[in-house]
């Protein structure tokens, strides 16, 4: 008699957990200026046009005009900057924890100072 098989992944089990960890690990200081750049030239396109936001953001089709096309991208360069950012905070968290595991199954010796 076969016995099945019951496989779990790492996001079957972690999944949730995971995806937490990366949201807090992705965030970038409030305070970051070129983070609040790209914040702020974005939420002042969307004030002045309304268009790009509704194509993003609620994903509705829009006629948008060559000046408003030009805003699109800008804001989609913008996000794309914002998630590089994020991204690169990730890694950093990665390399930070590697380091602290390490030490602690003590395969990483401090360094004198």
């Amino acid at each position: 008699m076969k016995q099945d098989l019951k496989i779990q992944t790492f996001f079957d089990k972690f999944g949730s957990e995971f995806l937490g960890y990366l949201d807090s690990a992705g965030k970038v200081d409030s305070n970051d200026v070129r983070y609040r750049e790209y914040l702020n030239e974005t939420a002042a396109i969307y004030e002045k046009y309304s268009k790009v936001r509704n194509v993003l953001d609620l994903k509705e089709p829009q006629c948008l005009t060559a000046e408003e096309c030009e805003k699109l991208l800008t804001v989609i360069d913008d996000r794309e900057a914002m998630e590089s950012m994020e991204r690169e905070n990730i890694y950093f968290q990665g390399c930070a924890d590697s380091i602290a595991y390490l030490r602690k199954l003590k395969m990483l010796k401090d360094q004198p100072d």
